[in-house]
């Protein structure tokens, strides 16, 4: 029993820290999106590439348990939005090596950084602006607005 309690942990602690850093990841991007919806009708319209990529990621892992070594499954390791699907798949199968985990953490978590600092600077540029266009011209207005913002501090 020992030795395969062994050979589980560290699988299931690695599983962990990458579902922490996808919730995180969606949260953020979550964040993102959902700060341009100014209309409660507007929300799932935003929301929705979260959703695209959580099904895209989930299908990846699927594909995953039958073809480990494919490239849509290696690609989809790295990728921040579905490696947290796709990465345990590849810590089960034993197809990845220490070097692919460490750099893939390094780069969710360097995104993941990346991303909170464009959700903050949009969320801020859009906190209080409001429109009834929709969607995607409150992004580019969000946008603008940060441009905007950016030139006067300069």
């Amino acid at each position: 029993f020992k030795p395969l309690l062994l050979g589980i942990l560290p699988i299931f602690g690695l599983s962990l820290v990458f579902a922490l850093m996808g919730m995180l990841a969606y949260m953020i991007l979550s964040v993102l999106l959902g700060s341009i919806a100014t209309r409660l009708e507007d929300v799932q319209k935003s929301i929705q590439p979260v959703i695209f990529t959580t099904i895209i990621g989930f299908y990846i892992a699927i594909y995953g348990l039958q073809q480990p070594n494919s490239p849509v499954v290696v690609i989809g390791s790295w990728v921040p939005f579905t490696s947290p699907f796709v990465m345990p798949v590849r810590l089960a199968t034993e197809t990845v090596s220490n070097l692919e985990i460490v750099l893939c953490l390094l780069g969710c978590f360097a995104f993941m950084v990346f991303a909170f600092w464009l959700a903050l600077t949009f969320y801020k540029a859009t906190v209080l602006s409001t429109s009834d266009k929709g969607v995607i011209h409150a992004f580019k207005r969000s946008y603008s607005l940060w441009k905007s913002e950016k030139g006067q501090k300069a």
